[in-house]
C-alpha cells in the first residue's frame, strides 16, 4: 500500500463529511440503553431530515399497513434498525451531493441505490432480516471511496475510471496498478473515520472481493455483492453474464432459484423510481425489468450454444468472478484449481486455433525470512502488491493471473510468441525488485526487497517436438523458475523445447 499516496488522499479538504445529526445518531446508536425518544428528539431537531424519513417508510418500498405520522411511531412499527439506516442514508447523500467536479454521479447514485435496495431485498428474501437495514446502506456507502481518490486525485484518478469503463472488477485492478490503492479500502478508512459500526464498514471494505472477508460478516458481503450483480443485470446492454452470476451465487451463498432471483429483478426495478425521487437522485433512465430478463435470456441461450475452444476459455475465465472455490481469497485472483483450469482451456484453444501459449510461474526469494522477521501480515501484503504488478504487466495483453501458493504465481497468456513474454516477464522482474523498495509495511526492519526467480515456457509451434500436453508446458516453466533460483534468484530463464531451439 503507498503509505505517501493515502495520506494525501485522507488529508484532502474535499473529503465528504458525515453531517452532525448523522454522527449524533451514529453515537447513540451505539449505546445499548439508548433512549428511542431522544433518538427520535435527535432526527427531528432536522425537519428536512425526519420528513423525508417519514416518506420513506411510508413509501411502497417497505409496505407498511398503517401510516407512521411520527419518528417515533416509526420506530415503533419498523424498529430501530430502518430509521437509523434511513437517517445515514440520506444524510449521507446530502454530504456527497450531485453536482459539481468532472464525475459522473448519475451512474455513481445508480449503482448505489440499484444495490441498496436489492441488497434489502435479498435479505428479507432469506429471512436475514436483522441485516437488511445495515445491508441497504452498505451498498448505498459500498463506492464512497471512489468519491475521496477522485477528490483528491482529480484527472488521474478520472482517467483510471474510464480505462475501467463501468466495470467495477476492472476498476479495482486498474486502481492498483495505478496507485496501489482501490477504493473499497479508502472507503472503509472514511467509515472508519465517522466511527460506523463494523456492520457497515466491512461491506465497503469487502464488497468487491467477498471471499476475502471475515466470517463475522459473510452474510452481509454477500448480500451486497449478490446487490451489485443485481445492479449489473439492470445496467448493462449485455444482461446475459451478470444474471448467470446471481444466479450461480444466489444458489451457492442462499439456496435462490433463478425464479427467486427474477423476481427481485423486477422488485428493484418497480422500486428505484420511488426511491430516487425520494432520495432526489438523478439515476437515469429507470430500468425494464421484463425487456431485460427477456433478452438476458436469449442471450444465455446463444452462450450455451457455443461449443468452440474459445468458447470454452471464455467461460472458464469468467468463473473467476462466479467460483470462489477457484479463486485466492486474499488477491482475488486464480488458485491453483482455477489457474490449471485456465490453462488448460488456454492450451486447447491454442491447439485449434494454431497461436502460441505461454506459461509464466514466478517463486518469490528468501520469502520465508522476510515473513520470519517481518510482521503478521507482510506475507498477504506482498502477495497483494506482487498480483498487482503480474497484472500491470500481463492484462494488456490478455494474461491471466493467478495464485498458487503464498510464494508461488504464474501467469497463462495466449496469442503472444514466447519471445514477447519473456519480455514482460522481465519488464516485471525489475518492476518488482525497484517498486518493492518504496513498500511501506510497519514494523520491518530496513527496507523491504522483493524479488522473483520467473520461468517460461511457451508453444509457438503446434508440431511433436512441441508440448502435448498443458501439464507439460507448466512443468517446464517450473524447471525454467528453478533454473533460475538456482543461479541466484531475481532473474528470468526460458526453456525452450529442442524442436523450436
Amino acid at each position: 500500500m503507498n503509505a505517501l499516496l493515502l495520506e494525501t488522499i485522507l488529508k484532502c479538504p474535499n473529503l465528504p463529511s458525515l453531517p452532525a445529526v448523522a454522527a449524533r445518531v451514529v453515537e447513540m446508536t451505539a449505546q445499548e440503553d439508548v433512549s428511542l425518544d431522544e433518538l427520535a428528539k435527535c432526527i427531528q431537531n432536522d425537519q428536512g431530515l425526519a420528513v423525508k424519513i417519514l416518506k420513506t417508510v411510508n413509501s411502497s418500498f417497505y409496505g407498511l399497513r398503517t401510516r407512521c405520522a411520527t419518528i417515533q411511531r416509526a420506530m415503533v412499527m419498523l424498529g430501530l434498525g430502518p430509521v437509523k439506516g434511513l437517517a445515514l442514508g440520506f444524510s449521507l447523500v446530502q454530504a456527497i451531493g450531485q453536482d459539481g467536479e468532472d464525475f459522473d454521479y448519475v451512474s455513481y447514485w445508480r449503482r448505489a441505490l440499484l444495490t441498496a435496495a436489492a441488497a434489502k431485498l435479498i435479505a428479507d428474501a432469506v429471512d436475514l432480516h436483522d441485516i437488511s437495514n445495515e445491508a441497504f446502506l452498505g451498498g448505498l456507502f459500498q463506492d464512497i471511496g471512489m468519491l475521496a481518490m477522485h477528490r483528491a486525485l482529480g484527472p488521474e484518478y478520472q482517467a483510471v475510471i474510464q480505462q475501467a469503463q463501468g466495470d467495477h472488477r476492472r476498476l479495482v485492478k486498474y486502481e492498483l496498478a495505478a496507485f496501489e490503492l482501490q477504493h473499497p479500502d479508502i472507503g472503509a478508512m472514511l467509515c472508519a473515520r465517522w466511527k460506523l459500526p463494523d456492520e457497515l464498514l466491512l461491506p465497503v471494505k469487502y464488497h468487491e472481493r467477498p471471499t476475502a472477508s471475515p466470517p463475522k460478516c459473510t452474510e452481509i458481503v454477500r448480500v451486497v455483492t449478490l446487490g451489485n450483480f443485481i445492479h449489473d443485470v439492470l445496467s448493462t446492454s449485455e444482461p446475459a453474464n451478470p444474471l448467470r452470476r446471481a444466479y450461480a451465487k444466489g444458489a451457492e451463498w442462499f439456496r435462490l432459484t433463478p425464479e427467486t432471483v427474477d423476481g427481485i429483478v423486477r422488485n428493484v426495478s418497480a422500486a428505484i423510481g420511488e426511491l430516487s425521487r425520494l432520495f432526489s437522485l438523478d439515476t437515469g433512465e429507470h430500468p425494464d425489468a421484463e425487456r431485460i430478463l427477456a433478452e438476458a435470456e436469449s442471450q444465455i441461450g446463444r452462450i450455451a450454444a457455443q461449443d468452440s475452444p474459445e468458447g470454452e476459455f471464455i467461460r472458464n475465465v469468467d468463473r473467476l468472478t462466479i467460483c470462489a472455490s477457484e479463486t485466492d481469497s486474499l488477491t482475488g485472483v486464480f488458485n491453483r484449481t482455477g489457474f490449471d483450469s485456465v490453462m488448460r482451456s488456454a492450451f486447447v484453444l491454442g491447439k485449434s486455433r494454431c497461436e502460441p501459449v505461454s506459461v509464466v510461474l514466478l517463486a518469490l526469494d528468501d520469502f520465508a525470512e522476510i515473513c520470519r522477521v517481518g510482521p503478521d501480515e507482510i506475507d498477504g501484503e506482498i502477495a497483494l502488491g506482487v498480483t498487482s504488478l503480474l497484472k500491470r504487466h500481463f492484462d494488456p495483453v490478455g494474461g491471466v493471473v493467478g495464485r498458487l501458493g503464498p510464494d508461488l504465481f504464474g501467469v497463462v497468456a495466449t496469442g503472444k510468441p514466447r519471445a514477447q513474454v519473456t519480455e514482460l516477464a522481465e519488464r516485471f522482474r525489475k518492476d518488482l525488485d525497484c517498486h518493492s523498495q518504496q513498500w511501506v509495511v510497519p514494523d520491518y526492519p530496513g527496507k523491504l526487497r522483493v524479488t522473483a526467480s520467473v520461468g517460461v515456457s511457451g508453444n509457438d509451434q503446434w508440431n511433436p517436438g512441441g508440448f502435448v500436453a498443458p501439464e507439460q508446458l507448466q512443468a517446464a516453466s517450473l524447471r525454467a523458475a528453478q533454473a533460475a533460483k538456482v543461479s541466484g534468484g531475481n532473474t528470468v530463464r526460458t526453456f525452450i523445447p529442442r524442436m523450436a531451439a
